[in-house]
């Protein structure tokens, strides 16, 4: 006792009382876990179905898009394929799809834009590298297309893109054809034919790509290869023919036109290509195994066409006194049978004054390359 008063001690906790109190501390905290779960697993399904209903949307504005572009209208088509692109800005495919789509209407700049802030996401990605590629090449710029060319080849591809890539270096030979680089279109077109299993479209192309750049050997070359599998083929008929007559072999290059225009009468070009080959070969003073008398008789009919083209043709410069010097020429009787140059020097300086406008038939084409070869 202090002071006449009796201390009052607080009773000692019971273990039932203690059990109590963790329970409820146990099914309040599990309340507080079951609800931010259940909070968590909303935000989840939230976020999912925003994610579902932008890919709706995004797929049906895509849709829209392609259909427009289908139709020929790329302008209204545009603003379709940047909505989508904005609803699925995390998709690569829907951001390409709007560089293709900028770059259709002209809009290069914003088309390269575009295509290398994808770039800069996956900078080994051969699509995204062709894109940029592309826009390149449409803007002239040759050589930095050509380095992103083979950025793609040997960067990385879906699963099943190896017809992509096959076309990828189609299109980069295809740019450098239409170049002038010989060398390297011929290295492209070679790793392109050594392609395991390299289709017949494959080797067609790749022939029609040696023959625009200029590598005629090795045109006619795969043309023969190519028509004994298909010997009735006449764009392999016409594609050797071709070839030939680039390399100045003007009699074979007349057999194989002549086999293309028989198995295609329709083609106008074909056509059009046999007979210069036979004007050649009927006007050229410099063949094989003529006499001196057939020489002089042609180079006399060169000069006879450059005066008749020249008289004919209202825009040629040709200077009077040669017109006059070359009808004297030609009304003279006798020439002597070794002096052929006696003609063709003055055809040639008469012939280099009618402008291409007035030498575009198949006859006037054929004097044009005998008169060059001549005086090369």
């Amino acid at each position: 006792m202090v002071g006449g008063e009796e201390m009052v001690r607080p009773e000692d906790p019971t273990p039932a009382r203690i059990r109590s109190a963790a329970t409820r501390t146990v099914l309040v905290f599990g309340t507080v876990l079951a609800l931010c779960a259940l909070m968590a697993a909303v935000d989840v399904l939230l976020v999912r179905l925003g994610h579902t209903e932008r890919r709706s949307a995004a797929s049906s504005l895509l849709k829209r898009a392609e259909d427009l572009t289908k139709a020929g209208e790329p302008q209204r088509a545009l603003e379709f394929y940047r909505m989508a692109s904005n609803e699925m800005r995390e998709n690569p495919e829907y951001r390409m799809a709007l560089s293709q789509a900028l770059q259709r209407v002209g809009r290069l700049d914003d088309a390269e834009a575009e295509a290398r802030r994808l770039l800069a996401d996956q900078p080994n990605a051969g699509p995204a590298n062709i894109q940029v590629a592309r826009i390149l090449a449409a803007k002239g710029l040759t050589e930095d297309a050509s380095w992103f060319y083979h950025r793609a080849l040997y960067g990385t591809w879906p699963k099943g893109s190896e017809s992509r890539r096959v076309n990828a270096r189609l299109e980069l030979a295809q740019m450098l054809a239409d170049h002038g680089a010989t060398e390297q279109v011929v290295a492209e077109v070679l790793l392109l034919l050594n392609e395991p299993g390299s289709k017949t479209e494959v080797r067609r192309r790749s022939a029609e790509l040696l023959l625009k750049a200029g590598s005629f050997n090795r045109a006619a070359e795969l043309y023969r290869e190519m028509l004994k599998e298909s010997p009735n083929d006449a764009e392999l008929h016409s594609g050797l023919g071709l070839s030939l007559f680039n390399r100045g072999e003007f009699r074979a290059a007349r057999t194989e036109l002549a086999i293309a225009a028989d198995l295609s009468p329709q083609n106008e070009e074909i056509g059009r290509k046999l007979k210069v080959a036979q004007f050649v070969i009927e006007l050229d003073p410099g063949a094989r195994r003529i006499g001196s008398a057939e020489r002089l008789r042609r180079s006399r009919n060169l000069l006879s066409d450059a005066v008749a083209t020249a008289r004919s043709c209202s825009s040629a410069e040709t200077d009077s006194s040669l017109l006059e010097e070359a009808v004297q020429l030609l009304g003279e009787k006798r020439r002597p049978e070794n002096e052929p140059d006696a003609y063709t020097k003055p055809a040639q300086r008469i012939w280099d004054h009618i402008s291409d406008r007035c030498r575009n038939s198949p006859r006037a084409e054929a004097v044009t390359i005998v008169l060059r070869e001549a005086g090369a």
